[in-house]
C-alpha cells in the first residue's frame, strides 16, 4: 500500500513536471503563449483591475537569424528575455507570444505604471552591450480598467499600439541594424574602415570618370563599403585561411548571397543589393553565383570587383602578401577580358598612374 502510494505521487510529480514544461518557451524560459491566455483566464476578475498588457516586437530578429545564424538569433531572444526579468516585477507575467512577440500581463497595474515598465525596459535594452544587432523593442500598452472592457479587445489594443511604435521607430531600427553590421564587419576586417574608405575614393574616381550620374555615384560609395557585409557571417578560420579546401571556398562564396538577403531587408541598403550579389562575376562568365558575363554584370559591381581586386593585391587582405601598385597594376591588367571589363581596367590604369605621378 505503501508503494502504490509513492508510486501515485511520484506520476503526479512527474504530470506536474511535464505540464509546467509545457508551459516554458524552450529558448527563453519564459512563459509560452500557451500559458498567456491561461492566465488571462484566471485573471478575467474585479480583483485583477486595472489589468494592463504590454505587447512587444523585437527588432531585427529575422535580419539576425538571416545574418548571423540561428544562434545569434537565440541569443538576441534570451538577452530580451533577461532584460524583461530584469525591469519587470514579481507579479508580471511574462510571456514569449511566439517568433519575435513577446507579452506581458501586469495586475493591478494603471496604464500610467504600465508605461514606466515600458521605459525602464527601453533604458535597459540600451545598455545590453555585446550583440552583434543592437537590441531594441517595439512596445504597446492596453489597460482594462472595468469589468465589462472585453479582454480579446484590449489585447487587440496592445497589438495595434505596438505596431504603430514599430512603424514610426522603423527608420531608427533599420538604421540601428546597418550601423550594428558595420560594426561588425569593420571589427573583422584587419584594417577596419580604412578598407572601405580606400575602396570608396577609387571607386568613385573610376565613376565620375566614366561619367556617372549623381544617384550612380552615391550607390557605389555606398557598395565600395558595404559589398562584403555577407562576410559578417564567414568564420574568420576560413575568411583569412591561404589555402581554402574546395568545401571551405563554397562556404566563402556564400557571402554574395547572404550580403543580398540582408541589404534586400534594409531599405537603406536595397538600391545595392543586386550589385553586392554581382560584385564578384567575371567578365568571361567565371565568377560566381550565377556566372554572369560582360555587360550582364551591373557596372557598379564591374568597378568595385576590379577596385577591390587591386586594394586586396596593394594591401595583402586576408591571404595575400602585399605587392608594389605597379604589381598589382599589372597583376589586373592581366585580368582585362577575362576577370574585368577591359574599358574599365584601361581607365583604371590611367587613373592610377596619374594618382601614382609625382607632384612637379
Amino acid at each position: 500500500m505503501v508503494g502504490t502510494t509513492i508510486d501515485i505521487h511520484d506520476q503526479k510529480t512527474t504530470e506536474l513536471y511535464l505540464e509546467e514544461l509545457s508551459y516554458l518557451d524552450p529558448v527563453t524560459g519564459l512563459y509560452n503563449r500557451a500559458f498567456f491566455e491561461k492566465a488571462i483566464r484566471e485573471l478575467d476578475r474585479e480583483e485583477a483591475l486595472p489589468l494592463s498588457i504590454i505587447m512587444g516586437d523585437l527588432n531585427g530578429l529575422k535580419l539576425t537569424n538571416d545574418t548571423f545564424g540561428h544562434a545569434a538569433g537565440d541569443e538576441l531572444l534570451v538577452d530580451m528575455a533577461d532584460v524583461l526579468r530584469a525591469t519587470c516585477r514579481k507579479t508580471d507575467i511574462l510571456t514569449r507570444w511566439g517568433g519575435d512577440e513577446f507579452a506581458i500581463i501586469l495586475p493591478n497595474t494603471t496604464e500610467a505604471q504600465a508605461l514606466t515598465v515600458c521605459e525602464r525596459i527601453r533604458e535597459a535594452c540600451r545598455a545590453v552591450q555585446g550583440s552583434p544587432i543592437r537590441l531594441s523593442i517595439a512596445l504597446g500598452v492596453a489597460t482594462r480598467r472595468a469589468m465589462d472592457e472585453p479582454l480579446p479587445r484590449v489585447l487587440r489594443s496592445a497589438e495595434e499600439w505596438m505596431y504603430q511604435h514599430k512603424l514610426a521607430e522603423s527608420d531608427y531600427a533599420t538604421n540601428t541594424m546597418v550601423l550594428s553590421i558595420s560594426a561588425a564587419l569593420e571589427e573583422k576586417y584587419q584594417d577596419g574602415m580604412e578598407r572601405g574608405a580606400r575602396q570608396e575614393t577609387l571607386a568613385l574616381e573610376v565613376g565620375k570618370a566614366l561619367g556617372l550620374s549623381r544617384q550612380e555615384l552615391e550607390d557605389l560609395a555606398l557598395l565600395a563599403r558595404m559589398h562584403d557585409i555577407g562576410h559578417v557571417m564567414t568564420p574568420e578560420e576560413i575568411l583569412f585561411k591561404a589555402n581554402r579546401t574546395p568545401e571551405e571556398e563554397q562556404i566563402y562564396q556564400q557571402h554574395v548571397e547572404g550580403g543580398f538577403r540582408v541589404a534586400r531587408a534594409l531599405p537603406q541598403l536595397r538600391p545595392i543589393a543586386e550589385t553586392i550579389l554581382a560584385h564578384h562575376e567575371h567578365w568571361d562568365g567565371s565568377g560566381y553565383p550565377k556566372g554572369l558575363k560582360g555587360e550582364e554584370i551591373p557596372l557598379n559591381a564591374r568597378i568595385i570587383g576590379l577596385v577591390d581586386a587591386y586594394d586586396d593585391l596593394l594591401f595583402g587582405w586576408a591571404r595575400l602578401t602585399p605587392v608594389s601598385v605597379e604589381e598589382a597594376l599589372a597583376e589586373v591588367s592581366r585580368g582585362a577580358g577575362t576577370k574585368f571589363d577591359p574599358k574599365l581596367v584601361a581607365v583604371f590604369r590611367e587613373i592610377v598612374q596619374a594618382n601614382a605621378m609625382p607632384a612637379s
